[in-house]
């Protein structure tokens, strides 16, 4: 999906939808989810969406026949987990071999980007898109908390279930700027809520994990310093640099390789923002830490499919 330019109003949307197809297309639109979508129990399908969709908060009432759904594919750059609150009716979800049953009351998480499979009775839902790079900085093992219960009846889980169905309630007078700043929250009030979830089995692991989290913030604090290197971001977080690669080796990526991604990511987000419209491609590029336009041409276009230029125009009609 297309990022939303600061100065135009969100969308606001309440919508009955009877059509698998029309359903798909919509959440496409919407979200940039790429979904699949069958009716169940001989009924026919019915959604009802009350859904904003700003530049970066994204969220939605959602109330659903009898179906299934799994993913088919993700628009990579938007980089969102979803995070459901369920209020009524059954769900079972699977996700990197887990499977799961939510009850009313109870919150789950999926990542889009991966395969997952849902099977629902007649239910409705609240879900709220968050961005993943941002959860991952705070909890490090987001990914092994997907298709999981979590209560929300105590604790940082009743706090955000009570957060987002306000949000949902507020959302026809909510402000873009306003909303830009509740998006950014997001991902510390959900990290709060899944921490009561992290598999007791998976605690020998927890000093990696907050050793890879320190590494991502030392990152994102030197990521436009065009100088920054491995051995730089080593000595930042007091690791042997032998050791800092083998943590980024765990996930299948280079430490490096992260890097030049997050900068590409960043840049992409600053080419469609309102407030950088005037400053040049190659301004942006430098001010992530590229030393040549080429080189960021080239990144840029691995990592989108489009050349920069491009992709700022597209998406500048796309929002008209």
């Amino acid at each position: 999906m297309a990022h939303r330019d600061q100065s135009l109003r969100p969308v606001v949307t309440s919508k009955t939808i009877s059509k698998c197809a029309q359903f798909q297309d919509q959440m496409a639109q919407a979200f940039g989810v790429g979904l699949a979508v069958k009716p169940s129990d001989g009924c026919p399908f019915e959604a009802h969406i009350d859904g904003y969709v700003g530049q970066r908060l994204r969220f939605a009432s959602l109330h659903f026949s009898a179906h299934a759904t799994s993913s088919s594919r993700w628009a990579p750059h938007d980089r969102r987990m979803l995070v459901s609150v369920h209020q009524e009716g059954p769900i079972t979800i699977q996700q990197d071999g887990r499977k799961c049953r939510v009850d009313p009351g109870q919150m789950f998480m999926l990542d889009p980007s991966r395969p997952f499979h849902l099977e629902t009775g007649t239910i409705h839902s609240s879900a709220v898109f968050v961005n993943s790079a941002m959860l991952r900085s705070i909890i490090p093992e987001a990914d092994m908390m997907t298709a999981r219960a979590i209560q929300t009846d105590v604790g940082a889980g009743a706090i955000f279930r009570n957060f987002l169905l306000d949000l949902i309630a507020r959302k026809d007078g909510l402000q873009e700027e306003e909303a830009n700043q509740l998006a950014g929250a997001l991902p510390h009030l959900i990290s709060a809520s899944l921490a009561s979830s992290v598999d007791p089995s998976h605690q020998t692991t927890r000093l990696r994990h907050f050793r890879k989290k320190r590494i991502l913030a030392a990152i994102e604090d030197r990521l436009p310093d065009p100088r920054l290197s491995a051995a730089e971001i080593a000595a930042a977080v007091g690791l042997s640099l032998r050791y800092v690669h083998d943590l980024f080796s765990e996930s299948g990526d280079s430490l490096m390789s992260y890097v030049w991604r997050a900068r590409v990511e960043r840049a992409c987000d600053e080419l469609v923002s309102h407030s950088a419209m005037r400053r040049s491609i190659g301004e942006i590029a430098y001010g992530w830490g590229f030393n040549h336009v080429s080189h960021f041409s080239r990144a840029f276009r691995d990592r989108y499919g489009v050349a920069p230029r491009e992709y700022r125009q597209t998406n500048a009609r796309t929002d008209q």
